[in-house]
């Protein structure tokens, strides 16, 4: 990927006051000079607004109001990002250093490369390590488990114009099913190193019952 090509990076959040200000934090920190930030609240009640308020004049994008879900958030950031490559954040997330995006992007090499991941640092509210997830890219694979982690992944827009936007009937699984209905025409670098930090706290964690159901479906 040459340095002139650009990033868009989706947060989306909901009521997410205690961890939002620390995820812009760190998206401003990153090296990686071309790119974007773009904020989608579903019309939160708990200080989130101010908190993209005192930001906007570095977002190129926000809005709140209400949202049907992750991925009705994120097909409306879609429509607004302008980057080559999207990289699809929680509120709850942050990179883990600030060259990560630089060292994601460095093997995002368009049109040989449309897909770029890496490994995910999952930590508790006191910061310990749990674990760490996420290996490269293998449709045969996919089939039995996402073995790829959104937060630290470019897709490059082709994938989106071409294949379509996400499946907004899934509450937690519908990353899933996009790398799935794709995966055929998915060409993918792999970086084997930690990303991004998580919390264990989010939706896929709090709810494994609907992580199950729909990972089945």
């Amino acid at each position: 990927m040459n340095q002139d090509k650009s990033v868009s990076i989706v947060i989306s959040v909901l009521n997410g006051a205690e961890t939002l200000e620390q995820c812009l934090l760190s998206v401003y920190e990153q090296t990686y000079p071309h790119k974007e930030v773009i904020v989608i609240d579903g019309d939160s009640n708990d200080g989130t607004v101010d908190i993209i308020k005192s930001n906007s004049s570095r977002l190129s994008y926000w809005i709140s109001e209400p949202d049907t879900g992750i991925y009705n958030a994120w097909n409306k950031a879609l429509q607004k990002a302008t980057g080559d490559w999207i990289c699809f954040m929680g509120a709850d997330d942050r990179w883990f250093s600030p060259a990560s995006l630089s060292e994601l992007a460095a093997l995002a090499l368009y049109p040989d490369v449309n897909f770029v991941s890496g490994k995910l640092c999952i930590i508790d509210n006191q910061e310990n390590i749990v674990r760490s997830v996420g290996r490269e890219w293998n449709y045969r694979k996919m089939g039995s488990f996402i073995r790829v982690c959104h937060p630290c992944a470019l897709h490059h827009r082709t994938l989106f114009e071409r294949h379509g936007f996400f499946d907004e009937s899934y509450k937690i699984a519908g990353d899933y099913a996009f790398l799935l209905r794709v995966g055929r025409n998915i060409r993918a670098n792999f970086l084997q190193r930690n990303v991004v930090y998580m919390r264990n706290t989010g939706l896929s964690n709090a709810k494994p019952a609907l992580v199950f159901n729909e990972g089945r479906r």
